[in-house]
């Protein structure tokens, strides 16, 4: 991946088994030990089956195996936690927090994340750069306005899918 000009990986929790926060540890540690460039844990449950807890993000990030964490859950309070815990703690800097959720950019920057890597951003980029600036700027009922239209698009994702948005 270096090879290719990769400046950091985004590592998931191991995939296809439920496994103990112990092994996901365990996991980072391992995959940090070996990677050349920084690593961002990557929060997925949809797709892992397995929540990575706020705790373990920032014990990770305390101890320097990870870089920053970019969250897919859906999960604000998990997410807050993990935010204002890198804020205050005394072991953890240069950590970048960013979520993946389309539905919650607006609300992740409002508590403090450092961005946002939504994958509906492939679709309407100048929507999410909006979204940015208005939030940045303060400007909160313009931004909810254009998170709400960016959620009605993404409703359209799920279109003909049981649960889908919207």
């Amino acid at each position: 991946m270096t090879d290719a000009g990769a400046d950091a990986v985004v590592v998931t929790a191991p995939f296809y088994t439920r496994t103990h926060p112990a092994e996901i540890a365990r996991h980072y540690r391992l995959v940090a030990a070996a990677s050349s460039v920084p690593v961002v844990a990557y929060d997925l449950p949809a797709s892992v089956h397995t929540k990575l807890p706020a705790d373990l993000v920032l014990e990770l990030a305390a101890e320097g195996v990870l870089a920053g964490l970019k969250d897919s859950s859906g999960d604000l309070g998990g997410f807050r936690r993990v935010v204002t815990g890198a804020r205050v703690h005394p072991d953890i800097s240069g950590f970048s927090v960013l979520t993946g959720s389309e539905v919650v950019v607006d609300s992740a920057l409002a508590m403090g994340a450092d961005g946002a890597v939504p994958g509906l951003a492939n679709v309407d980029p100048l929507g999410y750069v909006r979204l940015d600036a208005l939030c940045r700027g303060g400007d909160w009922e313009r931004a909810r306005a254009e998170q709400e239209r960016l959620c009605v698009l993404f409703g359209l994702v799920g279109v003909g899918i049981r649960g889908g948005w919207g």
